[in-house]
């Protein structure tokens, strides 16, 4: 699982055009990858990384893997499902996951939950590789999610996302897709 998907987590952090001074959320960190890139990026800075996976066996191995990163203050790791985020509003300057959403039962009320931790005009990112995401469905390793890429980009809308789009592109011959979204404050009913 590391290696299959590591193009896309770091894909994820090179298109979420993080700086040194962002405050970072990456959902369902897994294996740490994601993280580890992001943290690159900040670590000079004043920016920080933050994780959130719902796996205690997960959150065991990411607090070893990033211990140091941990006692520096640049780093923090949650176990907490993505509907409540232990965040308060308008944290993070930048979001992003890699093959997540499928597990979201609740894709609208998830998805405005992220809008609430961001800041007004911060930028997610969503990575997958719908071949690969295909093939899973056809053999029957994702029953009961939602793989609907159109349904992940709707929900993002009626949660007062904006600029939602997905681009199409390559890692070396290997197809893969980005869904962006933006965090519009302004189109939050109050």
């Amino acid at each position: 699982m590391q290696r299959k998907n590591q193009y896309l987590e770091k894909a994820a952090v090179r298109l979420s055009r993080i700086k040194a001074h962002h405050h970072v959320l990456e959902l369902g960190f897994g294996p740490g990858i994601g993280l580890s890139a992001a943290y690159k990026l900040v670590k000079e800075g004043e920016g920080k990384i933050y994780g959130v996976d719902h796996s205690s066996y997960v959150l065991k191995h990411a607090f070893t893997s990033f211990r140091k990163e941990i006692r520096e203050g640049k780093v923090e790791l949650y176990r907490s499902d993505v509907i409540n985020l232990p965040f308060a509003d308008n944290t993070f300057d930048r979001v992003f996951h890699c093959n997540c959403f499928y597990f979201w039962a609740d894709l609208e009320g998830v998805a405005k939950e992220i809008h609430r931790v961001m800041k007004p005009n911060s930028l997610m990112v969503t990575t997958l590789s719908l071949s690969s995401l295909q093939q899973s469905k056809t053999q029957g390793h994702l029953p009961g999610t939602n793989t609907d890429v159109l349904n992940y980009m709707v929900a993002l809308e009626n949660a007062s996302f904006s600029n939602v789009y997905i681009e199409y592109l390559k890692y070396k011959d290997i197809p893969y897709q980005a869904i962006f979204a933006e965090a519009d404050k302004k189109l939050v009913d109050k």
